[in-house]
């Protein structure tokens, strides 16, 4: 007699066994996790390294570490101490415990190992530029009452409990330290509900703190009480706007970024790269790539990370599907030194410039979201732009696309890692693809 379907679900969703064993440690995945083959079956374990021996607790693919017996070499003491299993774990790094050198092979190996996987084995990969520790200028808390208090921090890792971490070696001090004032200035609204989780989406801009409060939150319905409220106490913070759910709330003054030294009025939630080191890397990549240049066009270009750059060397129109973006860049302050800068709202995903319109410009600067370009690239692999500035947050998408342009002709020249992403497996890449006259 068969099962029925729901003893069938029964089965499959009865947790697996707990057990402990002892394994040594093969290789790093992609996330960061080692992975150790026990019974013919990879599992992941969280903070260690290829080569140490551990005892582990095992349930079905994950393990977690209970016991170091034999450390690698290449293994360094946390610099905080939110890392690891033995702690109130963040989730918000995986990599504190890689020595310096290896950590910089570990990069570099998920850049390899992305491009290789689609055929380029052999492409020049430059050394890694870094940003440093305490650089980076976005972040978002979780906001959550839990027994009658209000907590502020970041997950735990694969749990929904929130830590309200003491310390950060990622996070620039302004942003870290916003945390208790973001506490501060919202508790009223907590004060009256029963149950509310927002994520608190900071930005660090040239002049303050942009905050922006996502979740089940209706500006709309807010009373007159709390807004007096909130508005008094924004008042006397280093807050210059908040917005629930992108909506205004309050506003003291423009939420401002500067890019390659011109200044532009961010709208919420407005795109930077994660720290600001990365941010004039990647400018100087695309700087020293357009020299030379008359006319570019900057796709996905945000509210004009390299717009500005670029446009110190020719004339560029930037393209962006987010309108908003598009007018920042529009109404921006454009010094002497920059070159003519138009702006066009378009949907690059569902209306990729066509080889027509690619033919007036003799570069092409792009840098998607992590899903990549997929159908930017395969008109732009027809189309006979001399020179593609490719920049992405994800290796594998970059590589898929990069394969396009290097089918339709496009030598691959080099790609740069720009490590903005400290203690994460994440890596930023920004490659150069030519097409000889």
């Amino acid at each position: 007699m068969r099962p029925t379907r729901n003893k069938r679900r029964a089965r499959k969703n009865k947790p697996a066994v707990v057990r402990e064993v002892e394994a040594m440690i093969s290789s790093l995945g992609l996330q960061g996790d080692g992975v150790a083959e026990i019974n013919g079956a990879a599992v992941y374990v969280p903070y260690v390294l290829p080569g140490e021996r551990v005892n582990l607790s095992v349930q079905g693919r994950k393990g977690r570490l209970l016991e170091l017996i034999e450390p690698s070499p290449d293994r360094t003491v946390p610099a905080c101490h939110h890392f690891g299993p033995e702690t109130d774990e963040c989730g918000g790094c995986a990599l504190q415990h890689l020595g310096p050198a290896y950590y910089a092979r570990f990069k570099q190996d998920v850049v390899q190992r992305a491009l290789a996987h689609v055929g380029f084995d052999h492409v020049e990969i430059l050394p890694t530029i870094n940003s440093p520790v305490q650089s980076r200028r976005r972040a978002g808390f979780t906001l959550k009452k839990v027994a009658g208090n209000l907590l502020i921090g970041f997950h735990k890792r694969q749990s929904q409990q929130i830590i309200p971490v003491q310390e950060c070696h990622v996070l620039h001090p302004a942003v870290f330290a916003a945390k208790d004032e973001i506490a501060t200035v919202t508790r009223p609204f907590f004060d009256t509900r029963t149950e509310l989780t927002l994520t608190a989406h900071v930005t660090l801009a040239t002049n303050g703190i942009d905050l922006d409060l996502a979740g089940d939150l209706d500006e709309g319905t807010l009373t007159l009480t709390e807004r007096e409220t909130v508005v008094a106490l924004l008042k006397d913070s280093n807050i210059i706007r908040l917005t629930i759910n992108s909506a205004p709330f309050w506003q003291k003054q423009d939420v401002l970024a500067e890019f390659a030294g011109t200044r532009v009025a961010l709208p919420p939630r407005g795109f930077l790269q994660a720290t600001k080191e990365g941010e004039q890397a990647l400018q100087e990549i695309v700087s020293n790539a357009v020299r030379g240049a008359f006319k570019i066009t900057d796709l996905f270009s945000g509210c004009g990370t390299l717009t500005f750059a670029a446009a110190q060397h020719a004339s560029v129109h930037a393209v962006e599907a987010d309108a908003t973006a598009g007018a920042a860049i529009a109404r921006a302050h454009q010094g002497p030194a920059i070159k003519t800068v138009t702006a066009e709202t378009r949907d690059l995903y569902r209306q990729p410039l066509m080889p027509p319109e690619l033919k007036n410009f003799d570069v092409v600067i792009m840098d998607p979201p992590r899903a990549g370009a997929q159908a930017q690239a395969a008109q732009l692999a027809k189309s006979s732009v001399p020179l593609v500035v490719s920049i992405s947050c994800n290796p594998k998408s970059f590589a898929r696309d990069a394969r396009a342009l290097v089918d339709g002709g496009y030598t691959f020249e080099t790609v740069r890692p720009v490590d903005q992403f400290l203690f994460s497996p994440h890596i930023e890449l920004a490659g150069i693809f030519r097409r000889e006259a």
